[in-house]
């Protein structure tokens, strides 16, 4: 868990230098019109520590409950919590190089939407990779009161949810290139919702096709 620790404190080191650097060398631009609350926002936003700070924030205390709460997952999926604990340091960054590029008129906002788009594919094939994994004596997964019933419930509904994320993630991929960046960002998180409320149907499914199984066998 130290190792958490050391990667979260490297990835805010390097953003709040990105950002000094950009302040010591007149960051950001001017710029005419804006309203004295968008002025406001503008002055937090690019403030030299502001996305530093934000990321470490709210990293640490996942850092901290994750070894403090959650019983470590078995096999391969022991990893993959360990890097998506890490998701708002690395979007802090991600957002600290960006913005500039925006406000200076380098990739505009369209190009800014398509490298979130394929931030969240990212960060929704790490979950659903790890979803497929989960174990039944997890504390942490797709608990609901059908999954938490039945071990075989359980893993099977892991197993169509996480397959079902992983699959929709890949397939929405070319998005991007054909739909605008924003448009492609809410078709996928949309996709990934509808998979979460078909998981829930599936559990109750399962569910009532072991319990009357059990019936019949009794």
């Amino acid at each position: 868990m130290k190792r958490s620790f050391c990667i979260t404190a490297a990835i805010s080191l390097l953003t709040a230098i990105i950002g000094i650097a950009l302040w010591l060398n007149g960051y950001p631009p001017e710029k005419e019109g804006l309203s004295e609350s968008a002025q406001q926002a503008r002055a937090i936003m690019t403030f030299p520590l502001f996305w530093a700070g934000l990321g470490l924030l709210i990293t640490l205390p996942l850092v901290w409950f994750k070894r403090e709460r959650l019983a470590a997952p078995a096999g391969r999926a022991s990893l993959i919590p360990a890097v998506f604990v890490q998701t708002p340091a690395i979007a802090s960054l991600i957002l600290q190089v960006l913005l500039p590029l925006d406000l200076y008129d380098i990739i505009g906002t369209g190009g800014t939407h398509v490298v979130f788009f394929y931030f969240f594919a990212a960060a929704f094939f790490m979950m659903g990779n790890y979803v497929a994994t989960v174990p039944f004596e997890s504390k942490i997964g797709f608990r609901t009161q059908a999954t938490l019933s039945d071990q075989t419930v359980w893993l099977r509904t892991h197993r169509f949810l996480g397959r079902s994320i992983v699959m929709t993630t890949l397939i929405t991929l070319p998005l991007p290139i054909i739909l605008h960046g924003q448009t492609a960002q809410w078709i996928l998180i949309g996709l990934v919702m509808l998979i979460k409320a078909t998981a829930w149907l599936h559990a109750r499914q399962l569910t009532a096709r072991l319990s009357l199984r059990s019936s019949l066998n009794n």
